[in-house]
């Protein structure tokens, strides 16, 4: 039986996915991704390994006084020889030495994954901006020239047997009220793919109209084609992405706070990005319960800001439970290119040994595969929200408003021909002059 004096004694403090810890500290549980490591050490330099769990799970703060907390603490009194991963500071090195890096981490926030809402507003996004504005400028010009080419048409002298008569009346001109009224509704029968009752351009007029009508012809054709599309197309509202969207809102950020993040965010300027994340952090004065945080996470009531590889742990853990992506990582990370190391007892012996140990691991990938095998089951949750759109949720209302107004418009047309005909009908309501009919035969 191997002397526990010899044994390698190892701080563990909560590190998902590469260290978990449960139970207490008189009767930890240790499970992880890292765990495998700290065996094949034990066995190449012929030692048995000790894990001791730090009571209140922190990694550690510096004191005004220059002692630790935590597991730093821990490692600065003799306590234990090595810890587990952690994120190398500046601070950190000045009470330990570190090993060769195990991971590069990035850090990020994660909230709840909001839910799939319908889009009403699909009917204009066929087109952008910038086209819808070039349409609308069209519709006001068009009516304007065809009502000025026509005029300009009136005005020529015509050989009087041109004129066909009715009875024993000539045809008149059409009265000034009634040309405004055929250019406009040539115009927008045309774009609404309608056909009116008008009467047929002529000249140079019945130029200008079939140019329009070739328009409108392209224009209604690309809008039908890309209508349905935008009308099925889920709508999902991040409530943010990256962290300059974070600081614009109000959501409370659990960290922890013996975590680089929390002293980066303590240190920023006040109004620096960092500075006014720091202003969102909820966790000062509370306990360091991870558990707890993550809870809180999933009921949307908070978001939650760390490592990358420990809020992909989460996702792995939820997916793995649920069959279900509840949360969502931010697209943008920040505070990169950390390194992820052991920490050791200054001028220890044990890091010319270990430090081998870690770098032949890296090189073939061993690490890799045994973070990426932890994390196995949050790869479906880590797509691009745009990819997952196939989530399960109840219809509502919304979801069928485009279908009622498509049926509204018809099968084969943008708008009703009975609402076309009763802008046709209303517009007459500002023809001036207005024409009296003819009187019948007598």
């Amino acid at each position: 039986m191997e002397d526990a004096d010899d044994c390698i004694r190892v701080g563990v403090g909560n590190f998902m996915p590469h260290i978990i810890t449960g139970g207490n500290a008189t009767h930890p549980i240790i499970r992880g991704t890292i765990l495998e490591l700290f065996e094949s050490i034990g066995h190449k330099l012929g030692r048995c390994v000790r894990y001791i769990m730090e009571p209140n799970n922190m990694g550690g703060i510096k004191l005004p006084n220059g002692t630790w907390t935590g597991i730093m603490g821990m490692l600065q009194r003799d306590v234990i020889d090595i810890t587990t991963i952690g994120i190398l500071s500046h601070a950190r090195t000045e009470v330990c030495d570190w090993t060769e890096y195990l991971y590069m981490e990035e850090h990020t926030v994660s909230y709840r994954r909001p839910v799939i809402e319908s889009d009403i507003g699909g009917f204009y996004k066929p087109f952008s901006w910038e086209v819808w504005l070039w349409v609308a400028l069209v519709l006001a010009v068009m009516p304007t020239c065809h009502t000025l080419l026509r005029k300009a048409r009136q005005r020529l002298p015509r050989p009087q047997e041109s004129r066909v008569k009715t009875g024993d009346h000539q045809e008149q001109p059409p009265a000034q009220g009634n040309v405004v009224h055929d250019s406009l509704m040539w115009t927008v029968s045309a774009l609404l793919a309608q056909s009116l009752p008008l009467r047929t351009p002529r000249g140079v007029v019945k130029v200008l109209t079939g140019l329009w009508l070739l328009l409108a012809l392209i224009l209604v054709t690309v809008y039908r084609s890309n209508l349905k599309a935008m009308l099925i197309l889920p709508k999902l509202n991040l409530p943010f992405d990256s962290l300059e969207e974070l600081t614009n809102t109000r959501i409370p950020v659990w960290v922890s706070i013996s975590s680089v993040l929390h002293a980066a965010a303590l240190d920023g300027e006040k109004d620096s990005t960092m500075g006014r994340f720091n202003l969102l952090i909820n966790s000062v004065g509370k306990p360091n319960n991870v558990s707890q945080a993550i809870v809180e996470l999933l009921a949307g009531l908070q978001a939650l800001g760390g490592p990358r590889s420990a809020l992909v742990q989460i996702i792995h853990a939820h997916f793995a439970k649920t069959g279900n992506c509840s949360l969502y990582l931010m697209s943008q990370s920040f505070l990169k290119t950390n390194i992820g190391c052991l920490f050791l007892q200054k001028n220890s012996p044990l890091k010319d040994k270990v430090d081998p140990i870690i770098s032949n691991w890296r090189e073939f990938g061993i690490l890799d595969r045994m973070y990426r095998r932890g994390v196995a089951k949050a790869e479906e949750c880590l797509k691009p929200i745009s990819a997952r759109l196939d989530s399960w949720r109840t219809l509502s209302l919304g979801d069928f408003y485009g279908v009622f107004l498509v049926y509204a418009g018809g099968e084969d047309t943008v708008m009703s021909p009975n609402v076309a005909r009763l802008l046709y009908s209303a517009s007459y309501i500002y023809q001036l002059p207005t024409q009296k009919p003819s009187p019948g035969p007598q």
